[in-house]
């Protein structure tokens, strides 16, 4: 079922504290041309399985790299895998998108739109480009109802300079 949040990553393993922690990191790894800060909330859907949500929406280039980050247990220990979807504020196309297995260097993402169409990101600057890439779907699990509590909640500045790292998600 979709989910009514459009745009979240979703992490296998871990635990909420270094999912925070790794999040902080990665916010901090970049300068801050257009400071903006986000709350993120972080819920347990079930064993081992965590939502990341961004209030407001984390921008693309922001939120593309950070699933390469959490999907990394050098940078998020304990985590097995993370995937995201995401609502390109360009046209309102939804993705999910995933960390290409096959790529050594960990730069690109794949993804899938909801009509069906395959996309590559190029993390370095987020260009979206179309593929023929095999993507492997993760069926999307709701997120907790409204009233749910998240394990744990923060705030993190974001980079939301539009003219750098594709802002509006479009292919290229």
């Amino acid at each position: 079922m979709r989910s009514d949040n459009p745009s979240w990553i979703l992490v296998e393993g871990s635990n909420a504290a270094t999912i925070k922690q790794a999040v902080v990191e990665h916010a901090g790894i970049a300068a801050h041309e257009q400071p903006q800060p986000h709350r993120v909330a972080v819920f347990e859907l079930d064993a081992g399985r965590f939502a990341v949500t961004f209030d407001p929406p984390a921008p693309p280039y922001a939120f593309a790299n950070l699933i390469g980050w959490l999907d990394d247990p050098r940078m998020c220990r304990g985590t097995r895998r993370a995937v995201g979807w995401l609502v390109a504020p360009g046209d309102g196309t939804r993705y999910f998108l995933a960390p290409q297995r096959a790529n050594a260097g960990g730069d690109t993402l794949v993804g899938v739109t909801d009509d069906g169409g395959r996309v590559s990101v190029f993390l370095p600057d987020c260009s979206v480009s179309r593929s023929a890439a095999r993507v492997e779907v993760v069926a999307e699990p709701e997120l907790p109802g409204g009233d749910a509590e998240p394990v744990i909640t923060f705030e993190v500045t974001l980079d939301g300079d539009t003219s750098f790292g594709n802002p509006q998600f479009v292919v290229g």
